[in-house]
């Protein structure tokens, strides 16, 4: 398994110097890239700037639900030659009534609609990834979804989590596990990826330091402080064998976006090698 990182992480240096970026990750020792929409290119633009890096691309993060445009992003993620289009979030069938949370940084916005979901908006997510499924996989593409900590916050008995997973086809909607945000809702990955080994496809590598309050609500205002890999509370040290053992394809690294990110993502592929030279 090549190492991988989510090009979320570095959002300020790519807007900086796109090329210049995806030839440091290269030099650093990454050799696949999770994509974050397309950067303001086009597929073939982006495409021969990742072939010129020495860089490959199984995945990216160009599908939005709800999106009108939600056919030409699965053409783009096919003329990219991906293997796997992610869906980064849920969204909300009905948006009236919703108010920015006035916690919750730029993102307020989403962040409100996120942390109100219904169980009656699990399910309209539901079916439109069933629907979302079968075109991405038409397109030659498995469809995954990434989880934040919102998705297992108790509604109407169940969680949105467990929710989306029943009405969802197994064979149209894999999972990218999260095990850091899994952790702020105080959920146990390693459990998650046993119970759900058969959806489980692909994994972020995202750790947080200790003393944190668990919470089942976004707030990237007052998320936890990243820690960097196996010296978190994630317990990646079990969790990485334990993803291998259930036959994830792919891992990439991920932070919050920040200036510090090439040198503090540094010992998180130092940590990689440690890993893979032990399996």
């Amino acid at each position: 398994m090549n190492p991988g990182i989510q090009l979320y992480t570095v959002t300020e240096q790519l807007e900086a110097d796109f090329d210049g970026t995806l030839c440091k990750l290269a030099q650093i020792g990454f050799r696949e890239v999770e994509l974050a929409g397309l950067g303001g290119k086009k597929p073939g633009e982006l495409r021969n700037a990742l072939e010129s890096s020495g860089l490959t691309c199984r995945s990216g993060h160009l599908i939005q639900l709800w999106d009108p445009e939600l056919d030409s992003c699965i053409d783009a993620a096919a003329e990219l030659g991906l293997e796997y289009a992610v869906v980064p979030c849920a969204w909300k069938q009905n948006l009236n009534g919703v108010s920015p949370d006035p916690e919750g940084g730029p993102h307020a916005y989403a962040i409100s609609v996120l942390n109100n979901l219904t169980l009656d908006d699990w399910k309209w997510n539901a079916d439109l990834l069933n629907r979302a499924g079968e075109k991405v996989r038409a397109a030659g593409m498995q469809l995954a979804y990434h989880n934040h900590n919102y998705e297992f916050r108790e509604v109407g008995g169940t969680c949105g989590f467990d929710e989306m997973l029943r009405l969802t086809d197994p064979q149209l909607v894999k999972l990218e596990l999260d095990p850091g945000w899994a952790s702020v809702a105080g959920v146990d990955s390693i459990d998650l990826l046993r119970k759900h080994s058969n959806r489980v496809r692909l994994l972020h590598l995202r750790d947080f330091a200790p003393g944190f309050v668990p919470t089942k609500r976004l707030s990237l205002a007052h998320a936890p402080t990243a820690a960097s890999l196996g010296q978190g509370i994630v317990g990646f040290d079990r969790l990485f064998p334990a993803a291998i053992e259930a036959g994830v394809k792919a891992m990439f690294v991920e932070r919050e976006p920040s200036r510090q990110n090439l040198e503090l993502i540094n010992d998180d592929i130092a940590w990689w090698f440690r890993q893979t030279s032990r399996a």
